[in-house]
């Protein structure tokens, strides 16, 4: 139970799989930030002004079949939006989930991953000597 309600989720691998492919995506953008936060003081500043109109148009407060076709084109290529909508389609059983693109969504946490890794052991000896 969840707040007095009883939680039903309808597809657990999806909830799961989308969670953990958001992770894997969050790991690699973690990694990157803090390898470009040794050669930039003020990066934490930029990225969160950056990263903030990213937050609205992620997909929590509304669904990509809600939207109208010119938007959810643009709105697709926002690997969160993936994310948000991969989870949405675990949970609720009439959910249409015609709009994720499962490929892109792996894609992306991969490619952030590694963007990730690779930036962490460029910056490593940087680091060591803060």
């Amino acid at each position: 139970q969840l707040v007095g309600k009883a939680l039903a989720i309808y597809d657990l691998f999806n909830v799961l799989m989308g969670l953990i492919v958001l992770v894997v995506f969050s790991v690699g953008l973690g990694m990157a930030n803090s390898a470009i936060r040794i050669y930039f003081d003020s990066w934490d500043k930029l990225f969160s002004a950056v990263n903030r109109p990213l937050y609205f148009i992620s997909g929590i407060f509304f669904t990509a079949a809600s939207l109208p076709p010119q938007a959810r084109e643009y709105l697709q290529w926002n690997p969160l939006f993936q994310y948000v909508e991969w989870v949405r389609s675990g949970f609720f059983s009439t959910y249409q989930n015609v709009y994720i693109n499962h490929q892109y969504a792996i894609a992306c946490a991969v490619i952030m991953l590694l963007i990730g890794l690779a930036l962490t052991q460029y910056t490593k000896e940087q680091a060591r000597n803060l």
